[in-house]
């Protein structure tokens, strides 16, 4: 089994051709090499099998994170448990992004509501009232 990202390529066969025009089988092998590549989302380094067809892509989407998210080639294997980790801990960022927001906008709502004004002189009356300047008729 390959373990790795191919990008879909795959062993290919064809011929070697000679000046005389000779043909002999041969294989077209894809060009695979052992790569650490970084995750942003999980915060570490991977070892990985890679073409050089699969790290273009990678670029292209802009990071390994992007390219087993949407890459159609990431089928099975370490790719797709490593995709699964990723949206696992994109999901759990997710929350705590949503719990941060929901206390940040608590916050900013209680620093809104003005201070309760607790008057101990005040009995429900209207200020001339409570000022003793109204007048009594006799």
């Amino acid at each position: 089994a390959r373990l790795g990202f191919y990008d879909g390529k795959d062993v290919r066969s064809g011929n070697y051709v000679s000046h005389a025009g000779n043909r002999t089988k041969r294989k077209f092998k894809p060009n695979v090499f052992h790569k650490r590549l970084w995750s942003e989302t999980l915060d570490e380094w991977i070892r990985f099998k890679v073409t050089a067809s699969a790290l273009k892509s990678m670029d292209h989407m802009g990071g390994l994170d992007e390219y087993l998210l949407h890459s159609r080639h990431v089928k099975d294997g370490l790719g797709l448990e490593v995709r699964r980790k990723i949206v696992t801990r994109m999901e759990q960022n997710e929350k705590q992004r949503l719990l941060e927001l929901a206390i940040q906008q608590e916050m900013e709502d209680n620093s809104l509501v003005p201070p309760d004004d607790d008057d101990d002189d005040d009995d429900g009356g209207t200020e001339e009232e409570s000022k003793g300047t109204t007048s009594k008729i006799e």
